[in-house]
């Protein structure tokens, strides 16, 4: 498995550093198998859970696994981890896409390259709805450490603009800054969490973590029952604080059930790969999708949670190959930073 290490990694890119959590794994693993069940068919209920939740969970694992870095650092990572594979990636869906539908009109593919610069899928030629989370993230690593880092108090008229915009109903703005300044209140949860080491005092309490999985999961479920989607629900506090439950639900049980994966070696290596990898899983499962989608048939297992289940884990699996092929040959498409050659001499 190849993974990117650096110090403003990003929760699509990267694992933690040595020594590895694995619960962070987990949870990744976790959250894009959920983003891509999400972008099946299934009920409003459904839906409202899913989204209460597995967004943010990757904002705040960015801000989890953040680390102060010079600004000249932080703007080369920047490039290097999200802004030139959002562009590289946005081009490869334009091409991926006239090529499926057999369409090559010059002005048809010119609309959709410029939502490059729109960076929101309410941009109608925006090519694939799920890449708006890199403008957005690009922005909360922005705010966070070029501006909160040095003044903290920004917080306060940043978080206050984030709730204007929130209850006004201005939603799917330019380079999608409206879900980022909802986005970095978890990024900035994130970073408290790592600061104060509070997963480290889940150590040998179990049945603390138990306490917290079926307490947040009935919690999330209460939220989602009053259709309280992170990004318009109707009020703003419990937006955030659901996301927030829901995101416990997550990180608890990742780390509760991790220790028994790590037992299974080749599961744990599956999870590793696709927790290293989720940039790529996020950009493309739209495809390997709508694929298994149409090979198997519909109510072929007479569940919709057990076929959707099934349908997630084959998405996922379709783009292995083609993942390790990127890896292997054009790493910096998804932010990973080539292996250097080696060189071998003889004294």
């Amino acid at each position: 498995m190849t993974a990117m290490r650096n110090d403003t990694q990003s929760p699509l890119t990267a694992t933690a550093r040595a020594p590895r959590q694995g619960w962070i794994d987990t949870a990744k693993a976790t959250a894009i198998a959920l983003v891509v069940l999400g972008h099946l068919n299934q009920s409003d209920f459904v839906s409202s859970f899913l989204w209460t939740f597995h967004v943010p969970l990757f904002f705040f694992v960015s801000g989890f696994l953040s680390k102060p870095v010079t600004t000249r650092q932080f703007g080369e990572r920047l490039l290097t981890r999200l802004a030139l594979p959002y562009v590289y990636l946005y081009v490869a869906n334009v091409v991926i896409t006239a090529l499926i539908n057999n369409a090559y009109q010059p002005s048809a593919i010119g609309g959709e390259l410029l939502g490059i610069v729109y960076g929101t899928h309410a941009y109608p030629g925006f090519i694939n709805a799920a890449l708006w989370f890199l403008p957005a993230l690009m922005t909360v690593e922005v705010l966070y450490h070029l501006v909160l880092r040095r003044y903290p108090l920004a917080y306060l008229p940043i978080i206050a603009l984030s709730y204007a915009i929130y209850r006004s109903g201005h939603i799917d703005l330019f380079f999608s800054v409206d879900l980022a300044l909802l986005g970095l209140n978890y990024f900035v949860a994130g970073a408290m969490l790592h600061r104060f080491n509070v997963m480290d005092r889940l150590r040998g309490r179990y049945g603390l973590a138990i306490a917290i999985t079926v307490g947040a999961s009935v919690a999330t479920l209460a939220a989602a029952s009053i259709e309280n989607v992170w990004y318009t629900g109707p009020h703003y506090a419990l937006s955030l604080l659901a996301g927030c439950v829901g995101i416990s639900m997550i990180l608890a049980g990742a780390w509760l059930i991790d220790p028994w994966l790590q037992r299974t070696r080749y599961v744990a290596r599956a999870i590793r790969f696709v927790s290293a990898n989720t940039l790529f899983v996020l950009c493309f499962h739209e495809y390997s999708a709508s694929l298994v989608t149409h090979v198997l048939p519909p109510g072929w297992l007479g569940s919709w949670l057990a076929e959707s289940t099934v349908i997630t884990i084959l998405a996922i699996a379709v783009l292995a190959p083609f993942n390790l092929l990127v890896l292997r040959f054009l790493p910096s498409m998804i932010g990973v930073r080539p292996k250097p050659s080696t060189v071998s001499s003889k004294n």
